[in-house]
This record gives C-alpha cells, structure tokens and sequence, in this order.
C-alpha cells in the first residue's frame, strides 16, 4: 500500500458550495519545462463539523491521499487533512480564487 504524509504551512484554503454541499480545494504550483510557474488545484477534505471560511490560511500537521469512486467509477483523488492549526497572516495574500461554480469532479489530472 502506498502511503503519503502530507504536511505544509500556510496552505490557502477555498470554500465552495455546489449543490448545497460544501467542498474545498487548496492550490498547487510547480515549474514547467520552461521553468515559469504553473499552478494546480486539488479537492482537501476536514473531519466532519470542520468549517473554514473562504480564502482561510491553515497549517496541515497530518494529511493523507485518498479517493473516492464516482458513479461511472472514475478516480477522484483528495487530501484528507486529520489535523491543522489556523496560520497567522491575512487569507488570499499572493494568491488566486478559485472559480466558485468549479465542478469537484472537474479536476486537472
């Protein structure tokens, strides 16, 4: 079994609704070929009664990868983070908002 710790300070959290339901994504940036930077979005889960604001900035202490099974059995990979403290600062600083009519299931990989 592969297991994956994930750990990151100051990781900025997006809260969405669709559908009446609540979900959030968090971003990821990496370098192109061309070394400029590129960046990705992936869905984060909280146990359950956790509500962040839109835009809050976290501290992940534990996280894994998980996934679940769509209806037509597509792969729908997430964050699962356990356990987090609210990071200092003010939430959105450098960076972006994610499109709140995003589809959870619309995912770039």
């Amino acid at each position: 079994m592969l297991r994956i710790n994930i750990t990151g300070e100051n990781q900025v959290i997006f809260r969405n609704e669709k559908n009446g339901k609540v979900f959030y994504v968090t971003s990821l940036s990496k370098k192109d070929a061309e070394r400029k930077w590129e960046n990705g979005n992936i869905l984060i889960r909280f146990p359950k009664d956790v509500d962040i604001p839109n835009q809050t900035k976290i501290n992940i202490k534990n996280a894994w990868l998980s996934f679940w099974k769509t209806q037509d059995k597509k792969t729908v990979v997430f964050i699962f983070c356990n356990e987090f403290e609210y990071a200092e600062g003010v939430p959105g600083d450098g960076f972006y908002p994610i499109d709140e009519n995003a589809d959870p299931y619309d995912l770039p990989f």
